[in-house]
């Protein structure tokens, strides 16, 4: 599964609630076998989407719409 607006890995480590870079296996849950790679999707039991990927993507994807309505109207002014 992957996010719509950036196309990354949403089951990953780096979007759990439970990462926590600097801890054993950088996870706060006790997991026997931990991903290598913190940003590719994984299989872990203990995963939970973190709140904040939600708030942070939804955020910056209305920036993003702001700023491509921002460029249409500055277009606007030159094209009528």
């Amino acid at each position: 599964m992957t996010c719509e607006s950036c196309g990354q890995d949403l089951r990953a480590c780096k979007n759990c609630r439970f990462f926590s870079p600097g801890t054993f296996h950088d996870c706060a849950e006790r997991v026997e076998d931990s991903p290598v790679d913190k940003e590719r999707a994984n299989f872990c039991d203990s995963f939970q989407l973190n709140p904040k990927f939600k708030n942070n993507h939804t955020a910056a994807g209305q920036a993003g719409d702001k700023k491509n309505t921002d460029w249409s109207a500055f277009d606007n002014l030159f094209n009528t």
